[in-house]
């Protein structure tokens, strides 16, 4: 098949774009450089390029003819005011969507990545709506039946394993800052794992009979924001130190963050979208599907081992 990845240049995205050419199928990826100003990585394993700024809707005509499905985990990942959550999850994303349901567009599947319990969460934090506004266009095009241009995959992941280098960090001391009292449990997913899963949901053979599906999904492992920060400690001393945790009320967390976003609404979802996954109970994480063989104490004692081999090469 010909998978246009919108995103690719991200961390899942990178994984998607290795995954889908592993498996044989032709690359075409949204950028707005050249194919030569990409990483050497994903040079290697991109077939096509179309230069577009995604945000621009101009810019984008044709992006979908003779492409089979469109992958997107195109979001904003910036701590700066500009671009907007609202500019690239939602209107870029939308965008694209737009360009999949043109007349010269030969898309038959849409695959597209929000976040954890989006669905349930949208009203929470800025993130989760701007993604689940995009699901609800798809959706209503979908279900516009004998209109419907194509099926849709809705995969909705838990926290990456990049995100948790912050709380590497935090390993290496003895003091530990926590929303709520930490005790919730969640999975946490290697890029690679998702990756496959992604690209399993984008080669599946029912989409004739089952044009809708949507999935939560995490890693194999189920664990605390306790248990993760004494991984991280363990990575770093051989095994868990003594830690000491404290713990901030969720409501003084969200009435700082709603302070931030009178400034900068990136840093307010980042922060509202942690509160608000900290409240989900644990019974409800145990409803997300566990995938993949990564784990993240693996994760972990590999990054230390990197760190400790560039200072010791110092």
């Amino acid at each position: 098949m010909r998978i246009l990845v919108c995103g690719g240049t991200g961390y899942l995205g990178g994984h998607v774009c290795k995954e889908l050419k592993r498996r044989g199928h032709e690359v075409k990826l949204l950028s707005r450089k050249p194919k030569e100003k990409l990483a050497p990585d994903l040079i290697q394993v991109v077939d096509e390029v179309f230069v577009a700024e995604a945000t621009k809707r101009d810019s984008l005509v044709g992006i979908c003819d003779n492409v089979d499905a469109v992958f997107s985990s195109l979001g904003n990942h910036t701590s700066n005011r500009k671009p907007t959550i609202w500019q690239v999850d939602e209107k870029a994303n939308l965008n694209i969507v737009e360009e999949s349901l043109a007349k010269t567009s030969t898309v038959k599947h849409f695959v597209f990545v929000s976040v954890l319990f989006g669905d349930k969460l949208r009203k929470k934090f800025a993130q989760a709506e701007a993604r689940e506004r995009v699901v609800d266009k798809l959706l209503l095009e979908c279900e516009e039946e004998p209109h419907s241009r194509f099926a849709l995959t809705i995969i909705r992941p838990s926290g990456f394993f990049n995100d948790m280098r912050e709380v590497l960090d935090f390993g290496k001391g003895k003091f530990v800052w926590l929303l709520g009292n930490g005790k919730n449990k969640f999975n946490p997913i290697h890029g690679e794992d998702l990756a496959s899963f992604c690209v399993d949901k984008i080669e599946r053979q029912d989409i004739n009979s089952n044009p809708v599906q949507a999935f939560n999904v995490g890693g194999p492992e189920m664990m605390s924001n306790r248990e993760v920060y004494k991984l991280a400690s363990a990575a770093w001393h051989g095994k868990a130190k003594s830690l000491i945790f404290i713990t901030v009320p969720i409501c003084v967390v969200r009435a700082i963050a709603t302070l931030i976003g009178l400034f900068n609404v990136n840093v307010e979802s980042v922060i509202k979208m942690l509160a608000a996954l900290s409240t989900v109970s644990t019974e409800e994480m145990e409803t997300v599907e566990k995938y993949g063989r990564h784990t993240l104490a693996e994760f972990f004692q590999s990054e230390v081992d990197i760190n400790n081999e560039g200072v010791h090469s110092v």
